[in-house]
């Protein structure tokens, strides 16, 4: 009978220690190969082997909540509820991440209030990444803190889709006399001198830092504005030597410079290309020279009339035409 406790094992919690965890994800992590495969028939010491081959934790996944390795290896510990010895030491194990991520999760589960809190808070500095297995079969990266930071929540809290005791408060412990004053920090043992000292380093090296950021960055201002001056100085001696072939493949169809390119090798002269401007000055050049033509074909049409009417004053002004105003009015005629 795998699936049955340990007949030496005690109660937790007024329980069978198999109950910690719901019935459904018992069923489910029975029925599962990893079970049936890799939990039958395990000891203490196989169990550290198993857990020293874990890749990642969490609880069911998937869309029939198939249960992971990790949930199995705590049910197979609830099984046979180990010594308290050995949980301590699986926490305690600095070479294997998960092992120590397993012993702190069954701890959680079946320990006291005072060990949990013992226990568990010296592993908050520990700062490696864990790979979580979320129940939409997805993947996060977390850090050995936090997943104890969670172990610790006050009241009920659920992990690895796990629903884990109450614990109490930690003030309300220390007000009973189970434990001793507040936590004690990683930092605390640092004097003010040595934290300034600390701080002092860290704004240095963040100087440095910036020092190197800046160079670099002055370093590619210069290369480009040194290849925009030499780009300049072809584009200008393209120019002036009619040599545009070369050019074609730089510019832009459209541009003033493109133009000036297709007028030299037209034989044409260039445009006058000036600073600040661009193809909509070339248009309001050719609007000027529109309006230019329009005034000088006007002029050109007063001229003409001009012409005509002084060809008619000369024809009114002959002898002829004075001859006959003086017969209408009965004047003799003037002598030629």
């Amino acid at each position: 009978m795998a699936n049955v406790t340990d007949p030496l094992a005690r109660a937790l919690h007024g329980t069978d220690p198999q109950n910690l965890i719901e019935y459904i994800t018992r069923q489910k992590i029975y029925d599962c190969m990893y079970w049936k495969e890799e939990c039958f028939g395990l000891s203490a010491v196989d169990i550290l082997e198993k857990a020293m081959k874990l890749k990642h934790v969490g609880g069911s996944f998937g869309g029939n909540m198939q249960p992971s390795q990790f949930l199995c290896l705590v049910l197979k510990m609830l099984q046979m509820q180990p010594d308290d010895e050995i949980i301590y030491a699986l926490i305690e194990n600095e070479d294997f991440k998960y092992v120590r991520v397993l012993g702190a999760f069954y701890l959680r589960l079946t320990g006291r209030p005072k060990d949990i809190y013992t226990y568990l808070e010296k592993n908050l500095s520990d700062y490696r990444k864990l790979r979580n297995r979320t129940v939409s079969n997805k993947w996060e990266i977390i850090t050995v803190d936090e997943f104890i930071d969670s172990l610790l929540m006050d009241g009920r809290s659920t992990v690895c889709g796990v629903s884990l005791p109450r614990l109490p408060k930690r003030s309300q412990l220390v007000d009973a006399g189970y434990l001793e004053g507040s936590r004690v920090s990683t930092l605390g043992n640092l004097d003010k001198v040595s934290t300034e000292k600390m701080l002092l380093e860290l704004a240095e090296e963040g100087n440095e830092l910036a020092l190197k950021v800046m160079k670099e960055r002055g370093k590619k201002s210069s290369v480009s504005h040194s290849k925009s001056s030499l780009f300049e100085d072809e584009v200008s001696k393209n120019l002036t030597d009619g040599n545009m072939s070369g050019m074609s493949n730089h510019l832009e169809e459209g541009s003033v410079e493109y133009w000036a390119q297709k007028r030299v090798e037209l034989g044409m002269k260039p445009l006058k290309i000036e600073e600040g401007e661009d193809r909509p000055k070339v248009k309001e050049k050719v609007k000027k020279s529109k309006t230019n033509k329009l005034f000088k074909d006007g002029s050109n049409k007063k001229s003409k009339i001009r012409k005509v009417d002084d060809n008619r004053q000369a024809e009114e002004g002959s002898v002829e035409y004075w001859n006959e105003q003086r017969a209408k009015l009965g004047l003799k005629p003037l002598s030629k």
